[in-house]
């Protein structure tokens, strides 16, 4: 019987999706991979400037949606700009396809993502579509920050989807790498829920789910802990028997992106970095405006370098045990499972 390996879930490949949605969104010079994998000196500057760059986006676009609730003005500019980014999304997707098939080629995969997320965009400006999509996804369909917020994120994760099945190696995450994500999704996490223009720092706060655990909600955690890796035993083991092949590529791949922080320092790194920064963005930001289900989704097709496997869906289970975490103990408990789990994770890999 092969070797059980249970993997952390680390963030490193969240940067190829991020990459080519700023793609999408014409930053096409900006390289994001250096703010996820490893980094030499020389790209550090890089990596800050695209975390900024990210985190400006983002602040830019909570700033416009928020002020948009009364504003004809800003509501008619949102139409306008989304309407047109996706018309020219679908025209730029059915374009490259025509252009394929008529010099004998397969078409891309990026065109049939630009025409999907073109399509959504345009469905997001529907009133009636977002009422109905609201049966399915808890969110305020009147609330242009939530349909907005809506509309990144199922984006993303078509993004994402498409790049399960591409190229999922990923290079050797370090300790820089690490801290500058977790800022960036830190960051991101109190962009969105508007502090500084729509809320107060401590009201920020306390939108994002923080507040002193007690013992009892410590030891809970602490339970859920077991539950993860029960979970993620299931899935690496169902993934060994049914894609053997699959399993050790994304074994390879995890030893190569964890093999700079193979150390009880690194697999601390690791844990509190990916603990904090996707527990506050996932879990505190996007939880209590999309629901558990949905947020645990995106959070799985972002850990891109599991591929089409049952780890994927074994990732989406601990995205829910994370979600209940968080909806019935709070934020910082759910920090605590998902940080625990990722540095017992590495530890195993000593």
């Amino acid at each position: 019987m092969p070797r059980l390996r249970l993997l952390p879930l680390a963030p490193a490949t969240k940067s190829q999706a991020t990459e080519r949605w700023l793609y999408f969104c014409g930053f096409r010079w900006c390289r994001s991979e250096c703010v996820y994998v490893n980094v030499g000196v020389t790209d550090a500057v890089s990596a800050i400037a695209s975390a900024l760059l990210l985190v400006g986006v983002g602040a830019f676009y909570s700033l416009w949606v928020h002020r948009a609730a009364g504003n004809r003005a800003l509501t008619m500019g949102l139409y306008i700009v989304f309407g047109a980014f996706g018309f020219f999304l679908f025209l730029f997707g059915l374009g490259s396809i025509f252009r394929d098939w008529r010099e004998g080629n397969s078409p891309e995969s990026s065109s049939y993502m630009a025409i999907i997320i073109g399509v959504i965009a345009a469905l997001t400006l529907v009133p009636s579509l977002r009422r109905l999509t609201a049966r399915v996804i808890p969110f305020d369909p009147e609330s242009w920050p939530a349909t907005i917020g809506l509309y990144t994120l199922g984006a993303l994760g078509v993004v994402s989807a498409f790049s399960l099945f591409g190229s999922n190696s990923a290079g050797a995450i370090s300790y820089f790498a690490l801290a500058v994500t977790a800022a960036t999704e830190v960051a991101l996490a109190f962009v969105v829920v508007g502090v500084g223009f729509y809320r107060s720092r401590e009201e920020a706060i306390a939108r994002l789910g923080f507040s002193r655990p007690t013992g009892r909600q410590v030891m809970i955690a602490l339970g859920l802990v077991v539950v993860t890796f029960a979970v993620s035993a299931l899935s690496s083991y169902l993934v060994q028997v049914l894609q053997p092949g699959l399993h050790e590529q994304i074994t390879r791949n995890m030893e190569q992106m964890t093999s700079r922080i193979q150390s009880v320092p690194g697999a601390l790194a690791l844990g509190l970095a990916a603990g904090i920064g996707e527990e506050t963005l996932f879990r505190g930001a996007i939880q209590p405006r999309y629901g558990i289900v949905f947020t645990a989704l995106i959070f799985a097709l972002l850990h891109q370098q599991y591929g089409p496997s049952l780890i994927t869906v074994g990732a989406f289970a601990s995205g829910i045990i994370f979600g209940l975490a968080r909806k019935h103990l709070g934020t910082v408990p759910a920090i605590i499972t998902h940080a625990l789990y990722n540095i017992i994770a590495v530890l195993l890999l000593l």
